[in-house]
């Protein structure tokens, strides 16, 4: 798997709220239940969103998380730097520790590809690419 599961949660969360933006606040609750994130994740995910200033959160009644801003202002790739999440160009898929065209393991080329791929996925693709009306989100208007 090429993200961990901290970022795979964070790009979860992250398309409940675009599904729901720019509606109101959103419970950590309704995230955990709609994203099927375990409950005591969602506040360290939206933690990291937040410090990353890409959520922001409300305590108290009529509170909850909301998108910093428009889904077409923030990428995959913001999100998944806000879990610390670092595309290694330099880790080995065959386990040999670090290889590089100098010094390639058998699956360095095809390996080199998919990196690239994915970084070029990941700074391409905005929040607004998720498609709410496909997606049935419980307590989410149809």
């Amino acid at each position: 798997m090429l993200i961990n599961q901290t970022s795979e949660y964070a790009l979860r969360g992250m398309a409940v709220l675009a599904i729901r933006w720019p509606d109101t606040r959103i419970t950590a609750a309704e995230i955990s239940e709609q994203a099927h994130i375990p409950f005591h994740y969602v506040s360290k995910v939206m933690r990291r969103m937040v410090t990353a200033g890409l959520v922001q959160a409300q305590r108290g009644h009529g509170g909850g998380f909301r998108l910093s801003r428009p889904p077409e202002e923030i990428t995959l790739l913001q999100v998944l730097e806000a879990t610390d999440f670092e595309l290694d160009a330099a880790r080995c898929a065959f386990g040999f520790g670090n290889c590089d065209p100098d010094n390639p393991c058998p699956l360095h080329p095809a390996f080199s590809v998919l990196n690239a791929g994915f970084a070029t996925w990941a700074a391409s693709t905005r929040l607004s690419s998720v498609e709410g009306p496909n997606i049935r989100l419980m307590g989410a208007a149809s």
